[in-house]
């Protein structure tokens, strides 16, 4: 029936096989119309064949959907989280052992692993390695091998630690705690990891995953510049590629070449970090739902582009991290405890563009609005909101001191002026109201607190400020704390008390500006 369609059709006539005929329509309509007019059953049937086997499109949302299930369904899922921090033969890795947590914390609350199902090994051995994964000899002595149900578990295998190649062979290792950098025979082949994980790849099944991430390289480098682990240096050296198992989703912190790094600030591995804060949200488009799945494409891209510019901007290294593609929809979660405070700051400097691209005054009372819990532009949106403000109140007080001033009417000057009034003082000295104007010295700090509170109306300045400090107090738009700053006042502002509410006084300064600052920082009227 065509040379590109096989088929088989047994004694009650029912179709047991029918293979796609390459680049030809023509067989499998040839075979719908040699079907009986009474079979229809069997020729909806073969319709539904035909097109799968010609590869017309198919909607994707089901098998993504699934995808995301059995990714979201860990309750038989296992994870060896190995963080080696401190060697007997090598220096230490920096932040090893925070990764291994912060890694196991994602796995569990953002992941819905069970606790007991995530063994976490700290500075591991070679033995305590091969116990866990399976040797090279035996794979299925492991413990993920034994605790994994088919069908059933996901696999999660992490790694921080320090990675090393053999020079001769250019082999990559895990480094475990008791090996040798110098001697590759007493490391974890990586070859043998992956090929153990095929092995479990095959055993759970098509329908789950098994899952390794590597924050390590195997350049022989330590991730210090100029430090090496090998007694040879040799600056460059880029190891071979293990053989690849089908079916396995790998993720390593760098290749080729460049040694990983690490991200002080958070106190993990540079790749970690980024990874975790990806998986946070950071990875999804811009406007985004807060609901919305996480596609594996864009945990891919993110991950990799953050990496090469922290590496570039914070060592002036290159980090490329490698990253197997797939088709995968992750959940989205909470941030984990170790990155909460760089995902806040993420979102929020995210914000803070939003609003400086458009600049109006929504946007920027959006921001103020929204910034919780992490503000860090909050002062410059309100200065640009304020400032806007304020200016339009200057004209309006520039506008009536040249009418009135003109006339001689300065009372009906001060009785106008709003929050700002700049040309105060020399209303006052024009009606004979002005007072002396004192030399602004600072007091000493200890007579601060034991000066008598300084009567309203005088004009004040401002003591025991800390030079070597930040030498400045806020005015404030509300007292206590409260509100937002305003501006800076620095050691030589004068100002006037006209209100007080518990520790702080209501001033006002002589360019016009009205707020709230700490009594204990003000004296007057020497």
């Amino acid at each position: 029936m065509g040379d590109g369609l096989r088929h088989h059709i047994s004694g009650e006539g029912k179709l047991v096989a029918l293979r796609r005929a390459r680049n030809s329509w023509r067989a499998p309509v040839a075979f719908l119309r040699a079907l009986r007019p009474g079979d229809a059953a069997r020729r909806l049937g073969a319709v539904v064949l035909i097109l799968l086997g010609t590869g017309l499109p198919v909607r994707a949302e089901p098998a993504a959907s699934h995808r995301q299930d059995m990714l979201a369904d860990n309750a038989d899922s296992i994870a060896v989280v190995i963080g080696n921090q401190n060697y007997r033969q090598t220096v230490a890795v920096d932040f090893a052992q925070n990764d291994a947590e912060a890694i196991k914390s994602f796995l569990v609350q953002s992941l819905g692993y069970r606790e007991q199902n995530v063994l976490v090994l700290k500075d591991a051995t070679l033995s305590e390695l091969n116990q866990a994964l399976g040797s090279e000899r035996n794979p299925q002595d492991g413990r993920l091998w034994r605790q994994a149900v088919p069908g059933r578990s996901n696999v999660f295998v992490y790694f921080s630690g320090h990675g090393v190649p053999d020079l001769s062979t250019k082999e990559p290792f895990l480094l475990p705690q008791d090996g040798n950098p110098a001697q590759g025979e007493t490391g974890y082949r990586l070859e043998t990891l992956y090929a153990n994980l095929g092995l479990l790849k095959r055993k759970v099944g098509p329908d789950r995953h098994v899952i390794v991430v590597i924050d390590a390289c195997f350049t022989g480098e330590t991730g210090r510049r100029g430090e090496s682990l090998l007694a040879v240096s040799a600056p460059g050296f880029a190891p071979a590629k293990p053989k690849d198992p089908a079916g396995l989703l790998k993720l390593v912190a760098t290749s080729g070449a460049t040694p990983a790094n690490w991200d002080r600030e958070a106190r993990l591995g540079l790749f970690t970090t980024r990874l975790l804060m990806g998986a946070a949200g950071l990875a999804r488009p811009s406007g985004s739902p807060p609901d919305a799945p996480l596609r594996w494409g864009e945990l891919r891209s993110y991950v990799r582009e953050a990496v090469r510019e922290a590496a570039r901007r914070d060592s002036g290294r290159e980090q490329m991290p490698e990253i197997d593609e797939a088709e995968l929809v992750l959940p989205v979660r909470a941030p984990v405890a170790a990155v909460r405070p760089l995902v806040e700051a993420a979102e929020d400097d995210a914000r803070w563009r939003e609003a400086s691209r458009d600049g109006g005054r929504e946007a920027l009372e959006r921001y103020v609005a929204r910034c919780e819990p992490r503000c860090r532009h909050r002062d410059a949106a309100m200065n640009q909101l304020l400032g806007g403000h304020r200016q339009q109140q200057r004209a309006v007080d520039e506008a009536n001191w040249q009418r009135l001033s003109r006339l001689g009417r300065y009372d009906e000057y001060l009785a106008g002026c709003g929050a700002v009034c700049a040309y105060r003082s020399l209303a006052e000295g024009y009606l004979g109201a002005a007072p002396q104007l004192p030399s602004a010295r600072p007091m000493p700090r200890d007579s601060v607190a034991a000066r008598a509170p300084q009567p309203q109306g005088g004009t004040a300045y401002l003591v025991g400020l800390d030079p070597a400090g930040d030498n400045w107090l806020a005015l404030r738009s509300e007292p206590a704390g409260r509100g937002y700053r305003i501006l800076k006042m620095g050691p030589d502002t004068r100002l006037v008390v006209i209100g007080r509410q518990g520790a702080w006084s209501q001033v006002r300064l002589e360019s016009g500006e009205v707020g709230w600052a700490s009594s204990r920082y003000i004296a007057c009227c020497r």
